[in-house]
């Protein structure tokens, strides 16, 4: 075959590639033509560097800190795990000007439940894969909800057994603390917080997510777990209570929706402070992590997260 010939047989061969993609409509990424695919991870995170780090495969050392922000003890995180019933991707209103647009409508669902441990970033069922129209999105919503007992898996089996901690709530936290409490300083001392509420989580800010079309966008939430035990916060701690002041029962201490006095407010700080700790944003770098200057909150610290 001549350079003439094996040059035509090599165009004839790309229109056909081509025209093949053409048809089936999708891209060379496996996109649909005129979609953005959406590849959506939630994960925790904490900063890189510090003591409060990554302690083993499936736990995690947060910092406890006073409303000054000195650190005053630590937990020991060995279950972290969140129940997100449902997610929504809300696009901008002002790019909401075709037919398509507004058959998709402003909000996105992914409908679960979806629940995810924060410590090693496992999402029980995954979440699915999906294709939007590209443009700008800016607010994310994640619906947090108790587990009720009828949740099963693609299988039907239960996807939380009865004797499962998580069951009937829709976050749980158990680990051991060390630090001072409202009699004594204790060591490693056995600590469990659950939340049984049904609440929607609104993340927004400054910064937006671009869909591009015809690629796969990586689009990250990531829980910033060392400010769930900061105090310092008056947002979150507008009575300024101290964790110091815990109180713990037959050696250990609970927290959840039924307790009284410090610890009720104390649980309270803690579930504001889960709340406003989720961040957003595109995974630019794809590195699998979102970066302090890839989510939407101006107000984090600068210095990186490291993912689970």
């Amino acid at each position: 075959m001549n350079r003439k010939t094996g040059l035509k047989a090599t165009l004839i061969l790309l229109a056909i590639f081509f025209l093949l993609s053409a048809c089936d409509g999708s891209s060379n990424n496996g996109v649909s033509e005129g979609y953005g695919g959406v590849d959506l991870a939630i994960q925790g995170s904490l900063p890189a560097g510090t003591l409060a780090g990554r302690d083993a495969a499936d736990s995690a050392v947060l910092s406890i800190t006073d409303v000054a922000g000195a650190e005053i003890g630590q937990l020991t995180l060995t279950d972290a795990r969140v129940n997100i019933y449902q997610i929504e991707l809300e696009q901008e209103l002002a790019e909401v000007d075709s037919e398509d647009e507004e058959a998709q409508e402003l909000e996105v669902e992914y409908t679960g439940p979806f629940i995810v441990n924060v410590l090693t970033d496992v999402i029980e069922p995954a979440i699915p894969y999906i294709e939007l129209l590209p443009g700008t999105y800016d607010e994310i919503k994640l619906k947090v909800a108790r587990i009720e007992g009828d949740e099963v898996d693609d299988e039907g089996n239960p996807l939380v057994d009865p004797s499962d901690p998580l069951y009937e709530n829709s976050i749980v936290l158990i680990g051991t603390y060390t630090g001072p409490t409202s009699t004594v300083n204790v060591t490693d001392m056995d600590f469990t917080a659950t939340f049984a509420i049904d609440e929607e989580f609104v993340l927004g800010g400054t910064e937006v997510i671009i869909l591009d079309e015809g690629v796969i966008n990586s689009i990250i939430v990531a829980y910033r777990l060392a400010r769930w035990f900061h105090f310092d916060n008056a947002e979150t701690n507008g009575d300024s209570v101290e964790f110091a002041t815990i109180v713990s029962a037959a050696g250990e201490i609970i927290l959840n929706e039924d307790q009284t006095g410090v610890n009720a407010t104390i649980w309270e700080v803690i579930k504001k402070n889960i709340k406003e700790s989720a961040d957003f944003g595109e995974d630019s770098d794809e590195d699998g992590e979102l970066d302090s200057d890839e989510d939407e909150d101006e107000d984090v610290d600068s210095e990186d997260d490291e993912d689970f």
